[in-house]
């Protein structure tokens, strides 16, 4: 695993992302030219280097596909022995940072994106899920792993085909559920867990593993009896063990 130097973190990070902005926001409306100038060096460097950071995950990807690929086929595998081994697809979504027009001062921003570079089944007649996403549970999982250094998964279910489906969220931490409302690809899941690619500390996380099925009422169902109810504690030490092991070949 390669050595983290914390305060490169800290540098390349958030809050010193935040503080230069303010910061150049003030010095353009007293025109401090000094301050100006040293803000929106900072913001370029800043910029180049996180974007240096995700090409990089994504060239690691590309030199361990083969063994990423296996690893998510394990996944697929352990899955089946829990219930049919045909109904499960393991997705594999690396960041990617884009700039945009915007309304607001300095009319342009930079967005998250977490882009699918891998996707395994063992059927492939699933529906094909969006090839990026800006949104939703798989970029609120990222944002929560990477600014609270937490390995929380999130569950999205097709409320459409399935009901209301009521789960006890207390007694089945920390898978908790998304709202339909604010994530609604019902043609193409039936149920979608997102669980981000973290070290053994929760830390650094580097991606999102999703875990999907097709939008079925019986492939729901049975996804549903192994991710949320009786083999939950299983299912979970499975996706876990997982994401730790691709995160090990992205490092």
């Amino acid at each position: 695993m390669r050595h983290r130097y914390p305060w490169i973190e800290f540098l390349f990070g958030k809050i010193t992302l935040a503080i230069a902005t303010v910061l150049l926001a003030i010095a353009c409306t007293v025109m401090l030219w000094p301050l100006i100038i040293g803000s929106a060096t900072f913001l370029i460097v800043h910029t180049v280097v996180n974007a240096a950071r995700d090409r990089n995950i994504v060239r690691r990807l590309g030199r361990n596909h083969d063994r990423v690929q296996r690893r998510a086929t394990q996944l697929i595998s352990d899955l089946g022995h829990l219930s049919r081994f045909e109904i499960w697809r393991v997705d594999i979504y690396l960041p990617i940072r884009r700039w945009t027009l915007s309304s607001k001062p300095f009319f342009i921003k930079r967005n998250l994106v977490l882009s699918r570079q891998l996707s395994v089944s063992l059927n492939d007649t699933f529906p094909k899920p969006q090839p990026e996403y800006s949104f939703g549970p798989f970029v609120e999982c990222f944002e929560e792993a990477r600014q609270h250094g937490t390995a929380k998964q999130l569950l999205w279910i097709n409320q459409l085909l399935y009901g209301r489906y009521q789960v006890d969220i207390s007694t089945h931490t920390p898978i908790m559920l998304y709202p339909s409302t604010e994530f609604d690809p019902t043609d193409v899941y039936g149920v979608l867990c997102v669980s981000p690619l973290v070290d053994e500390l929760s830390k650094n996380c580097l991606g999102i593993l999703a875990i999907h099925v097709k939008p079925e009422l019986i492939d729901i169902v049975q996804s549903l009896g192994v991710l949320v109810e009786a083999d939950s504690d299983a299912a979970r030490r499975l996706v876990y063990s997982a994401c730790h092991d691709v995160y090990g070949l992205l490092n």
